[in-house]
């Protein structure tokens, strides 16, 4: 018998042989296989903390989202968005000698208002505090995987809870400040150091994330610096654990899951 050609798939099923319909369920089996093969990188939020991180991450987000542009721009703000309106030479020669603090986020800011407004939009109080408001989302995300490194998935969720509901917390998230972004800097700065130290085979792959996160940190704001003197005081306290005979080893490092 002979195939019956056609241009509709259905048609080719229904007018084909036996061979022809068992070599066109393949070619599905071999779409369908390399379809869920193309989603493989993302099956890490759909399954484990995977679930719980991506979860409170979007309750972030609402809550941060939520009447974000009701409030009108206070003093401070409208002062990131003037300087970040600037052309980029006017920018550079502002945050170069006059107004260092905050360079990171100045220019961030710039880029994203520049993109913005390419795809039409002005730049209103909700445009320009989303960035702080995708910044807070990511954060609360890093605490809950920060605390779930040391303790169980309940008390990491409300270590990220008690973060996420913070009133201060709340408020950086619909501020178009730093703040937002320098937390989430942090966050990762403490996640890679304690990596780093807990895991001293993976040092090498957690140090860099440290010094870059905690670099940008730095130039998203000055007092980030506060934040490296709490770090190496815990460095030290961590060598000092490791000698030999050392009765507060157990009290000063926490051990890993």
């Amino acid at each position: 018998m002979e195939d019956i050609y056609c241009s509709h798939p259905k048609a080719f099923l229904r007018t084909s042989t036996p061979e022809s319909v068992s070599l066109s369920n393949s070619f599905y089996e071999r779409r369908s296989s390399s379809f869920i093969r193309s989603l493989s990188p993302y099956w890490p939020l759909l399954s484990g903390e995977g679930i719980w991180t991506t979860l409170l991450a979007l309750v972030a987000l609402a809550l941060g989202l939520y009447h974000l542009g009701m409030p009108s721009l206070w003093f401070d703000e409208f002062l990131s968005v003037s300087r970040a309106s600037q052309s980029l030479p006017t920018l550079w020669r502002i945050i170069t000698t006059s107004q260092p603090n905050m360079m990171l986020y100045y220019l961030l800011l710039h880029v994203w208002l520049r993109l913005t407004a390419l795809m039409g939009f002005l730049p209103t109080e909700a445009i320009v505090r989303l960035p702080s408001t995708c910044c807070a989302a990511l954060a609360v995300a890093l605490v809950y995987l920060l605390a779930r490194r040391f303790f169980s998935r309940f008390l990491a969720c409300c270590a990220a809870l008690l973060y996420l509901v913070s009133n201060l917390q709340l408020f950086y998230a619909q501020d178009a400040r730093a703040y937002g972004l320098q937390l989430l800097f942090l966050t990762l700065g403490w996640y890679a150091l304690l990596t780093a130290l807990q895991r001293p085979e993976r040092w090498r792959r957690w140090l860099p994330c440290y010094v870059l996160a905690m670099t940008l940190a730095v130039y998203v704001h000055f007092f980030s610096l506060l934040i490296l003197g709490a770090q190496g005081g815990r460095c030290l306290a961590c060598s000092y654990c490791r000698r030999p005979g050392a009765r507060q080893r157990a009290a000063c490092c926490v051990r890993w899951r």
